[in-house]
């Protein structure tokens, strides 16, 4: 999403080129976030909590990209007034908050990481 950020203007089949490119990469992340996640999820349940537990992390999963959609739309329509306006602001936005919640994630698992791994 950082480098969909930095599309050159003038340059359309660049651009398009590094779209295209950008969205497989994160069409092929999204599908190894949802495998690990469901795996995660249920991992340690019983056979009959899986179903509940995968439909939880789905219907988070769906209900956090419908919002990031609606707010990264707001972003690029309106802009920010520190990193510009456009599509530009929406993907570089998008990529800071994406970055939050990785930093997040990893700051929670690291401190509960002992009873995590039991």
């Amino acid at each position: 999403m950082f480098n969909l950020a930095f599309i050159p203007d003038k340059r359309a089949a660049v651009g398009l080129t590094m779209v295209i490119v950008g969205t497989c990469l994160i069409g092929y992340g999204l599908v190894l976030a949802a495998v690990v996640a469901t795996s995660s999820a249920t991992r340690g349940l019983t056979p009959e909590q899986h179903g509940l537990s995968a439909g939880l992390i789905t219907s988070s999963q769906q209900w956090g990209l419908g919002a990031g959609l609606a707010v990264l739309t707001n972003v690029s329509r309106i802009g920010l007034p520190s990193i510009g306006e456009g599509p530009r602001a929406a993907f570089l936005g998008g990529a800071i908050a994406a970055a939050a919640g990785a930093t997040g994630i990893w700051s929670t698992l690291s401190r509960h990481r002992k009873t995590w791994l039991r």
